[in-house]
C-alpha cells in the first residue's frame, strides 16, 4: 500500500516516535539491526513514492487492509524472497476495486530495518511485465511464496475459468499458474446442457472472483454460470473473456439440426444473445472480450474479384490465412452478438480481438494470461502472419 496522505506530517510522526524510543532506552542498542542481503534473497528497491510493509509470512496471503509496519521511502532496499499473488493494486497504491490492478506480492526484508512482509510488485523495480510477474520472477531465481515453494497464484483468486478438456482444468499443459480457478470439463459439465454442475460450483463462489472465461466449449461454462447465477454472483462479474469460442456449427449443430430445434449443441438452447446482452445491462464497466481465431473467423470466399473457387487457390496453402478468403464471424453474430448489436447496452462493451488464421490453440496460449489483467484494448499480434483486426459489434 502506497502512503497518500501528507509525507511530511508522517515523516514528523515518525521522527517524534523515534527521539522518544531513544530516550525509553537509556541510550541501550538498538532492537533492531540493519539487514543484510542473503543468498536466498534478490535486492530490490522501492520506487514510485513511499510503500508500506504489510506484515506476514510465506504462506500467508497479502492483505490489503491488515496490519501496516515499515514506512519505506523511495529508494529503500527491499530483499525479495518469494512472489505470490494477493489483492490487485493501482500504480497509486490503491485497491483497484474494478480488478485490473497488479497482482504480484513479494515477500521480503526491509533491509533498514531488518523487518519482514509483503509489498506490492506496483512498488518495486522488479522490471517485469504485469500479468506475468510470477513466470518471470520465477525465471530470475525468484520463487513462489508456500510452503515448500509451492507454487500459490490460487490463493487469492480472481477468475473461474471452464476448459473443454476432461482431466486437464487449463485446456494446455503450458499455460502458466496465475490467480484463476480452473474447472475440467467433467467438473463444469454434466453433458445434457444442463447448469447443474455449475450450480454446484456458485455455491462456494469466491466473492474475490470478478472474471469469467473459457477457451472452445469452455464458453459454455460462462454462459451456465450465467444462467445459474444469483444476483449478487452475477453483479461480482465485470468480464468475461472467450477464447476461439466457436463456429456457428458448434453452436447450432447442422442446418437441419438448428432448423428444428434439436442436436448436440447446447448454445442456441440457452440463448447466449439474451444472457450476455442481460449481464452487459447490469453495469455499464462489464465488459466481454472475445479473442478469435481460425476458428471463430468462419472464413469465406471473398465476394467479386476473379471468381476464385477454393479448389483454385493453390495446394498447400492455408485457407484460413489466404487473402481470398474474409473472415465472417457467423456464428457470433448469430449467437452472441444479435441483442447487442446496433443498441443502447452497447456494442462498445463488446471488444473483438481477431488475430487472422491463428491456431484454435495459440489464441488461449498466447493470451491466456489476459484474464488475470483483463486488457482495455487488444493485445499485439503474435506475429505478422497473423495479423490483428479489433472491432465492435
Amino acid at each position: 500500500m502506497r502512503l497518500v496522505s501528507t509525507k511530511i506530517v508522517v515523516r514528523m510522526a515518525l521522527a517524534i516516535l523515534a527521539i522518544a524510543v531513544a530516550l525509553g532506552t537509556s541510550g541501550g542498542a538498538a532492537s533492531r539491526m540493519a539487514h543484510a542481503a542473503t543468498d536466498d534473497t534478490v535486492v530490490h528497491h522501492i520506487i514510485n513514492g513511499s510503500w508500506y510493509l504489510h506484515p506476514g509470512n510465506t504462506t500467508n496471503t497479502p492483505s490489503y487492509s491488515g496490519p501496516l509496519s515499515d514506512y519505506m521511502a523511495q529508494g529503500t532496499e527491499f530483499d525479495v524472497q518469494c512472489v505470490t499473488v494477493g489483492p490487485p493494486i493501482t500504480p497509486a497504491g490503491t485497491l483497484a476495486t474494478d480488478g485490473s490492478g497488479d497482482v504480484a506480492w513479494e515477500y521480503g526484508t526491509d533491509a533498514a530495518t531488518g523487518d519482514m512482509g509483503f509489498v506490492s510488485d506496483q512498488g518495486l523495480d522488479t522490471q517485469v511485465a504485469q500479468g506475468q510477474e510470477i513466470a518471470q520472477l520465477n525465471a530470475q531465481g525468484i520463487p513462489t511464496c508456500g510452503a515448500g515453494n509451492q507454487q500459490t497464484a490460487n490463493a487469492t483468486p480472481t477468475t473461474n475459468f471452464f476448459s473443454p478438456i476432461p482431466g486437464q482444468a487449463n485446456g494446455l499443459a503450458s499455460l502458466p499458474s496465475i490467480a484463476d480457478i480452473q474447472y475440467d470439463l467433467n467438473t463444469w459439465s454434466a453433458g445434457d446442457c444442463t447448469d447443474t454442475k455449475v450450480a454446484q460450483i456458485l455455491q462456494n463462489l469466491p466473492t474475490t472472483v470478478s472474471t469469467l472465461a473459457g477457451w472452445s466449449l469452455g464458453r459454455l461454462g460462462v454462459l451456465y454460470f450465467l444462467q445459474a447465477a444469483t444476483d449478487q454472483q452475477m453483479a461480482q462479474i465485470h468480464t468475461i473473456i472467450l477464447f476461439d469460442p466457436g463456429d456457428s456449427h458448434d453452436f447450432g449443430g447442422y442446418v437441419f439440426a438448428n432448423l428444428l430445434h434439436f442436436g448436440n449443441a447446447c448454445d442456441w438452447k440457452l440463448n447466449p444473445n439474451a444472457l450476455l446482452a442481460s449481464w452487459l445491462q447490469l453495469n455499464q464497466q462489464n465488459r466481454l472480450i472475445i479473442f478469435t481465431g481460425q476458428v471463430s473467423e468462419e472464413k469465406e470466399l471473398a465476394p467479386g474479384g476473379n471468381n476464385t473457387t477454393v479448389s483454385s487457390i493453390t495446394s498447400g496453402t492455408d485457407l484460413n490465412s489466404s487473402p481470398q478468403l474474409v473472415s465472417t464471424y457467423a456464428g457470433l453474430w448469430q449467437y452472441y452478438f444479435a441483442d447487442v448489436w446496433n443498441t443502447t447496452v452497447g456494442a462498445q462493451q463488446v471488444l473483438v480481438c481477431d488475430y487472422d488464421g491463428l491456431d484454435h490453440a495459440a489464441v488461449l496460449s498466447d493470451y491466456y494470461t489476459s484474464i488475470q489483467n483483463p486488457p482495455s484494448s487488444c493485445p499485439s499480434a503474435p506475429d505478422q502472419t497473423h495479423p490483428l483486426t479489433s472491432w465492435h459489434p
